[in-house]
This record gives C-alpha cells, sequence and structure tokens, in this order.
C-alpha cells in the first residue's frame, strides 16, 4: 500500500515484516523514518531507508517518511 504526497513512488518489502523493514525508492542519505502506531504513538525514529522493527509487537504500523522536503506515509504490518 503506498499513500505518497509526492511524484515518488516508495514501496515497503517484506510486508508483513519481522525484522527489517526497507523502503523502497529513495535514497538513503536523505531520508527519515518514524514508525507509530495506528493511534499516532511514535515508537521509533531512524535515518535511512531501514529500519529494525524486530522488538516491535505484532500489529498494524504507520511509518512517515521524510525525504527531500516531501513527506509520504505507509501501512505495514509487523508479524
Amino acid at each position: 500500500i503506498a499513500e505518497t504526497e509526492t511524484d515518488i513512488s516508495l514501496s515497503i518489502y517484506p510486508n508483513p515484516v519481522s525484522d527489517w523493514l526497507t523502503i523502497s525508492g529513495l535514497d538513503d542519505d536523505n531520508c527519515q523514518l518514524t514508525i507509530c502506531t495506528a493511534v499516532g504513538q511514535t515508537i521509533l525514529s531512524t535515518n535511512g531507508t531501514h529500519a529494525n522493527v524486530s522488538n516491535l509487537q505484532s500489529g498494524i504500523y504507520i511509518v512517515r517518511i521524510n525525504h527531500n522536503g516531501g513527506t509520504s506515509a505507509l501501512k505495514f504490518i509487523k508479524k
């Protein structure tokens, strides 16, 4: 599921994820990821296009992606 506010096509893999979440379609150097619960609580924030989500409980999460002045949001499932 890709929901973007920019002209960039983004995707998450794997989805559902067990350990490492990867965002494709971005330059790794200009990206910040913020992972939130479905109710908006920030759980994790990191720079780059990869995030270790192995410590998260199973469920549905949203990753906000700040990149090159734009913001995107993608849903993912932690199994």
